[in-house]
């Protein structure tokens, strides 16, 4: 059963559960817009990390070719006086 009013200045019908359902259905909508963007926000930052991390172990594996590439030069050198 719904509750209805009717206003003393205009007589129009108002369906106070109406209104409270489109209240409610907007308040769904806005926390579900809050959580897609709190998403997107996490998702962006993860991205951003894992884009740095990736960053850092190629930086790492470069020095690491670096002191290998250097020790075979020194090695192929050695062999070359012999």
């Amino acid at each position: 059963m719904s509750q209805k009013i009717t206003c003393p200045n205009c007589k129009t019908e108002i369906d106070l559960d109406k209104l409270g359902e489109e209240r409610y259905k907007h308040m769904l909508e806005d926390q579900e817009k809050k959580l897609e963007e709190m998403r997107e926000k996490d998702k962006e930052e993860m991205r951003k990390k894992a884009l740095v991390w990736a960053e850092e172990k190629a930086r790492e594996q470069a020095k690491k070719d670096a002191v290998e590439m250097d020790d075979l030069k020194a090695r192929l050198k050695e062999q070359e006086k012999s």
